[in-house]
């Protein structure tokens, strides 16, 4: 229901834009600032240059980037006869897999729009006029509370306004009720998620409070329904979910505090099996020691024999891209790492990562699992130095049971990096992990154990179950092809 709710949503703020959208055009990207950015060396955008845009037949010459986005915040601005639409976005580079707040109390831009001109926020219950601030290079805009995304409208022209306002009027009501729900459904979802957690974990000291600041305002936006104030209702409703989103994320920060990546633990790419993170990390505590010796042979790479004549594979892509080794080498210390490395064949050409190909992957040998089995993957990496890498992250670390999709992806540094993975077993099978090169990189591997936990010690109660519909993984940001014990 939150899903088909957060649609209808969506639905009818494209409603409410199409007519802007239909016959608008594209010309670039404003960068925003904050006022932290707006006191010190300016915004993390790129140079900017100037196109002119028109206002009802007027040049507005709003200021944009061009068309590549800015870095950080930013909105796309969309010409249109009469006015200008800007869409602006917040982006953060922490919710990829829970969200985090994804707000920001002000944000400004700067646009040379005609004299008369004035701006508008536009959302799907209400219409707003921001006040006009004159200031060198044109009309300073203001977004107070700026949460997610927001739409503005630069215009002279009242009557479009006006328009607007009588569209608006005629769905404002169904909008305020539906950001409600949405609000209301997630406040009971994050609820029985957190006293679940309770019993596996201390909560983070603030979750409370963020819940209980949930639980107020959608109190306040209920009560402002009831008496029509549409507009404030909807607003609250919003308040009440970035208290969730911001609750979410303290938890799940937390969890993976202390892990490689969030990846390395299924459970941890999700808020709403928390729970079940915590639980396979005290289970793992309390069973220590039924925990096998390590099973990968030619591990540490001491041995005489070459890990390849030991059942490990090795497979190239890309040979008329790439040219590629892995052998053993001899480390400062006297030990010996397995090396891997993947090079340009023609010098000339760009280096960067391939979506297209996996220049080098190699594998350990299978090792037989069982249903309810816990597989623990542990390493260390570094940088090698003989090849420059196309970028920080040119290594994935993946398993057969989740696959590239679930991969680590570490940042490649010239010291040692520990790594670890903790991989429940879903069916009878073979299980291998894999390293690939996604580019022109040199990666050391040293240490390389796999051990288990059998399933008789685990206490799981069956095979854990994938997430077959990726619009149900994407509602609080679960990647398509996640794992989720109940529905997110």
């Amino acid at each position: 229901r939150e899903i088909s709710l957060a649609i209808e949503l969506a639905n009818l703020e494209i409603s409410l834009l199409e007519p802007f959208l239909a016959r608008g055009r594209r010309e670039g990207y404003l960068a925003l600032q904050t006022p932290a950015e707006s006191g010190g060396n300016g915004t993390r955008a790129r140079p900017q240059s100037s196109l002119a845009l028109s206002l009802n037949g007027t040049p507005s010459g709003v200021t944009v980037t061009g068309l590549d986005s800015p870095v950080g915040h930013d909105a796309a601005v969309i010409s249109s006869p009469g006015a200008t639409l800007i869409l602006a976005v917040a982006w953060d580079d922490v919710s990829q897999f829970v969200p985090a707040a994804m707000y920001e109390r002000e944000v400004s831009m700067v646009v040379a729009a005609s004299e008369t001109a004035s701006a508008w926020q536009i959302s799907t219950s209400g219409v707003r006029s921001l006040p006009r601030e004159v200031t060198a290079g044109g009309l300073a805009i203001r977004i107070r509370d700026f949460d997610r995304s927001a739409v503005v409208l630069v215009t002279s022209d009242t009557g479009i306004i006006r328009a607007l306002e009588q569209r608006i009027q005629a769905t404002s009501a169904a909008a305020a009720a539906k950001s409600l729900e949405l609000a209301s459904l997630k406040y009971v979802r994050v609820m029985e998620t957190l006293e679940l957690l309770r019993k596996q974990h201390t909560v983070p000291a603030g979750a409370d409070r963020l819940l209980a600041a949930a639980r107020e305002a959608l109190d306040r936006s209920s009560y402002e329904r009831k008496n029509n104030d549409f507009r404030e209702a909807a607003m609250l409703a919003t308040d009440a979910l970035r208290n969730l989103r911001q609750l979410q994320h303290l938890c799940w920060k937390d969890a993976v505090a202390e892990l490689t990546a969030p990846a390395a633990s299924p459970h941890a790419i999700s808020f709403t099996t928390l729970p079940e993170h915590w639980q396979l990390l005290r289970t793992l505590r309390e069973q220590q020691s039924k925990i096998t010796e390590n099973l990968l042979p030619g591990g540490t790479f001491d041995s005489q024999k070459s890990p390849f004549q030991e059942g490990w594979t090795r497979q190239a892509g890309g040979k008329a891209i790439f040219s590629t080794t892995s052998d053993l080498i001899t480390g400062a210390s006297g030990g010996r790492l397995l090396r891997l490395a993947a090079w340009y064949s023609d010098a000339t050409v760009k280096s960067g990562t391939r979506d297209d190909i996996l220049p080098l992957t190699v594998s350990t040998p299978p090792i037989p699992v069982s249903t309810g089995d816990v597989m623990l993957v542990r390493g260390k990496i570094r940088r090698g130095l003989a090849v420059t890498p196309g970028a920080r992250r040119m290594l994935m670390i993946h398993d057969s049971e989740l696959g590239p999709e679930q991969a680590l992806r570490p940042e490649l540094r010239s010291d040692w990096i520990p790594f670890q993975m903790i991989r429940p077993i879903a069916k009878d099978g073979q299980f291998t992990v894999s390293l690939s090169l996604t580019g022109q990189a040199e990666v050391y591997l040293d240490d390389l154990e796999i051990r288990r936990l059998p399933a008789e010690f685990t206490g799981s109660e069956g095979p854990i179950r994938f997430t077959s519909n990726p619009a149900a993984a994407a509602a609080d940001g679960v990647p398509a092809g996640g794992l989720q014990n109940q529905p997110e």
